[in-house]
């Protein structure tokens, strides 16, 4: 029997024990305040931005590579582990560094990563000995990691004293295959970074794979049954097993995302030059440079801001660039707390305007407001989203615009949908104070004068002045109002925002850590966690936000589906690419991504069927399945969704009794 030391927990929590052991184990930290407290700072210290390497001193091995890997081999002497084991405990960054070295060194050869024989060919002509013979037969016997299970032909016995395994055989040996493991994904990932020629006839716009058909898949028939009754061939506190789906294989990804990074427009300069300032510090601004994929926090201090970098106001924030010639563009992150239109991060582009204008940028998404110099006339804007370009004058010295750009789910049936539409584009131009007018291809907006509306809808054609009864507005009483309403959800959220803020000011650079950290930390205030969820999606960050989906909070569960279903609505291949990352999740089955996928998408009222098959998936095996089937019930009738308090993640009797109430209040008056 396994002891409890921080080895068995790396172990533990790295999926390395047999199930007999793992069960043992999970008892035991279960019962152990300690040990729980111990799992959370391991998994804390190693999700951790900005943790230096532990310093070695020659005089204390205990932080020397070789010490930490003989410990991992379990050839560390007796005296040396306790004394290794307590200043891990003790200090966080040398707590990350076995822990990291663990988790690395289990995944590298728990799972050998799969390299193109031209790459191998290569790295073997690296070597010289006969390491380099490109044909020489691998060793029949690979040595094993601390806690990963040992090849079928070789029996390893377990001592109680060993705590996640035993390592047989030369340790050189292990480090040296893990080397080779290593360097073989690292030529890989170079490889795959290469990015693949551009599709001749493609237009401008988000492109993120090969041109191929979008794969229609079949999701399972569900018998039918009458509305309130639950399927009698479903005994209570059981999960019914979902059919297989079947799915058509996805695209080859291009490793360049431009999904998540737009490509440059074709028509624009690329040079980068310093255009404006940052001049609101209260407000924080994130940046991704022209040659990075990270987004950056600017600092006050920074300077100067530069052209082909793209900026973004995370939601709730309300950052402002000024730029050289005096115009003022403030990014307005929405709350949707605060006002409810499909808008959050509000994230732009700006590039040097060709000649006769005073500005020209992308809106790739959100709200931006614009405000001309007190004493200029004329001022000349550009503004880009997807493929249309608008060029917008501010006619009078001082005038105030807004434009919105919005992206709202594709809507089609959930269940077996014939054709899967794109997410609906809409873009708002509002005149807050003085005169505008809009250019659009040949049409002219003529002279917009303040309260006028002008707007673009991706499934309604050319651009024209808003309805005075437009559909899309019904539920909006002044679209551009920045008023925080009274509500207590908003005052709770506008006190979670001002918590970012601070942690923002005292932050030394990237956020996306804190964000990870907070969003399943079950002692932070629900607000601070869904704001977390909001930030993660707005930074692309939808591996983790899909991890996020089985958390312990339904509130933020429920934020977090909201902001998957937010971030697949920005682009026409963003469900493309979410979908990318859901099949690298390989805890989900085809059949359950497929699932999640679907019920990202807005449900087709009208479809029929529909609401029961969705009564269904609360019954499912998968906590992620459940939640987001929970949330297209309460999308359809809130109130019996409120009134049924159904909850995804308790026990299975008690959900059985949760969806019968449910169904019976459901849709009924």
């Amino acid at each position: 029997m396994l002891r409890l030391t921080l080895r068995t927990l790396l172990a533990y929590l790295d999926d390395t024990l047999d199930p007999a052991q793992a069960k043992d184990m999970g008892r035991r930290v279960a019962e152990s305040d300690f040990a729980q407290e111990t799992v959370e700072r391991i998994k804390n210290v190693t999700r951790r931005r900005r943790l230096a390497a532990p310093a070695v001193d020659q005089e204390d091995s205990r932080a020397d590579a070789n010490t930490i890997a003989e410990y991992l081999d379990n050839s560390l002497p007796s005296e040396q582990i306790a004394e290794l084991e307590a200043a891990a405990l003790k200090h966080d960054v040398l707590l990350a560094e076995v822990a990291a070295s663990h988790q690395i060194l289990t995944l590298v050869l728990g799972e050998p990563a799969k390299v193109p024989p031209t790459a191998r060919q290569r790295m073997y002509g690296l070597v010289k000995g006969p390491e380099a013979l490109p044909n020489r037969k691998p060793s029949a016997v690979v040595p094993p990691i601390a806690g990963v299970a040992p090849p079928p032909t070789e029996v390893v016995p377990v001592m109680d004293e060993d705590l996640i395994g035993t390592l047989r055989g030369s340790r050189k040996f292990l480090w040296a295959g893990g080397f080779v493991a290593i360097l073989a994904a690292l030529v890989v990932a170079v490889w795959m970074a290469i990015p693949a020629p551009p599709e001749p006839g493609h237009g401008q716009g988000y492109v993120a794979f090969a041109t191929a058909p979008n794969p229609v898949v079949s999701l399972p028939k569900m018998p039918d049954a009458k509305p309130g009754v639950v399927d009698p061939k479903i005994p209570n506190g059981t999960e019914p097993k979902m059919p297989p789906v079947a799915v058509a294989p996805l695209p080859e990804p291009r490793v360049v995302m431009d999904v998540i990074m737009p490509p440059m427009p074709k028509d624009v300069s690329a040079e980068r030059k310093a255009i404006g300032l940052y001049d609101t510090p209260t407000q924080p601004l994130l940046v991704r440079k022209a040659d990075s994929t990270k987004w950056e926090l600017v600092k006050p201090d920074d300077g100067r801001l530069f052209s082909t970098d793209t900026f973004m106001a995370l939601p709730g924030f309300h950052p402002s660039v000024k730029l050289d010639n005096g115009t003022q563009f403030e990014l307005w992150g929405n709350i949707p707390e605060f006002l409810n239109v499909p808008a959050l991060e509000s994230r732009v582009t700006f590039y040097l305007p060709p000649e006769g204008f005073d500005a020209d940028l992308t809106l790739h998404a959100g709200r931006v407001f614009i405000r001309a110099p007190a004493d200029k006339k004329d001022v000349k804007i550009r503004v880009r989203f997807l493929e249309e370009i608008w060029n917008i004058v501010l006619t009078e010295a001082g005038t105030e615009i807004a434009i919105d750009r919005l992206g709202e789910p594709a809507k089609s049936p959930i269940f077996d949908p014939v054709i899967l539409e794109s997410p609906r584009s809409l873009v708002y131009l509002g005149v807050i104070k003085g005169e505008a007018s809009a250019q659009v291809g040949l049409a002219n907006s003529g002279p917009l004068a303040a309260g006028s509306k002008f707007k673009w809808d991706s499934k309604g054609g050319r651009a024209d002045i808003a309805p005075a009864n437009d559909p899309d507005e019904a539920a909006l009483s002044d679209r551009w109002s920045v008023r925080i309403p009274g509500t207590p959800a908003a005052k709770d959220i506008e006190k979670a925002i001002e918590e970012w803020k601070r942690r923002a000011a005292v932050s030394k650079g990237m956020l996306d850590a804190d964000f990870d950290a907070v969003l399943r930390d079950s002692k932070e205030p629900v607000s601070h966690r869904a704001l977390a969820a909001w930030y993660l999606q707005a930074t692309d960050n939808i591996p983790v936000l899909l991890d996020s989906l089985e958390l312990d909070s339904s509130p933020v569960r429920d934020a977090v589906v909201r902001a998957a279903r937010h971030w697949c609505a920005q682009s026409p291949d963003r469900e493309k690419a979410f979908a990318i990352f859901l099949a690298e999740k390989k805890t989900y089955p085809d059949d359950q991504r497929t699932l999640v996928q679907a019920l990202l998408r807005s449900r087709d009222d009208a479809a029929p069927g529909t609401t029961d098959q969705l009564f269904r998936l609360l019954r499912h095996e998968r906590l992620a399945i459940r939640e987001l089937a929970r949330f297209q019930l309460a999308q359809l009738d809130p109130l019996s969704a409120e009134e049924a308090g159904y909850e995804a993640a308790a026990e299975a009797t008690r959900r059985a009794d949760q969806i019968v109430n449910w169904q019976k209040k459901f849709m009924r008056k």
